[in-house]
């Protein structure tokens, strides 16, 4: 079964839906976040991960679907459907990742820090791999790791020559870019 226990069609409809969300917010949060400083940039994007997590960290303790195991095996558990898929949910972890491509088309490029952020955003993965077991499913699934996610590719964005993965085929990949994977 899919990651949606065989519902793939409505796991489509609801994932196109929280893009289509964000896809509209976006205009409307580039008016503000271009009021936003370095610093803001950063508190922003720290209080977005606390909110995630509190939200998650809500859902594990209180347990509103009564299930006796919470894992991605959990296909009928209505609330944490809301978790994993309602865009106000998801919105902190796409509010991590604006703070931090704002962040970095404003900041003054520092290639030396390029390879402590991935090693640093690598680490905290292979963690968080090797405390799978011990980590709740809801905390995992949403922005416990986006800090991490988000240096890995601000530091591969810093690196002066980005390998060829990761640049534009039409030969751009001179220019300062924020290339998503």
């Amino acid at each position: 079964m899919g990651p949606c226990g065989g519902h793939d069609v409505e796991c489509g409809v609801l994932e196109s839906i929280r893009r289509g969300f964000f896809y509209l917010l976006f205009p409307f949060l580039l008016k503000w976040f271009a009021r936003l400083s370095f610093s803001g940039f950063i508190l922003l994007g720290i209080l977005s991960w606390f909110a995630s997590l509190a939200i998650t960290g809500t859902y594990t303790v209180l347990n509103p679907d009564a299930l006796s195991h919470i894992n991605a095996d959990s296909y009928n558990a209505f609330w944490l459907s809301i978790v994993k898929f309602h865009p106000l949910i998801r919105l902190p972890e796409f509010l991590i990742g604006m703070a931090c491509g704002f962040h970095f088309l404003r900041a003054r490029a520092n290639p030396r820090l390029a390879f402590t952020l991935v090693s640093s955003g690598l680490l905290a993965l292979v963690l968080a791999i090797y405390f799978c077991p011990r980590i709740r499913y809801p905390v995992l699934h949403t922005s416990l790791l986006a800090p991490a996610f988000a240096a890995i590719i601000y530091g591969f964005a810093l690196q002066p020559r980005s390998p060829a993965f990761l640049s534009a085929s039409d030969g751009s990949a001179g220019r300062r870019e924020l290339f998503l994977l």
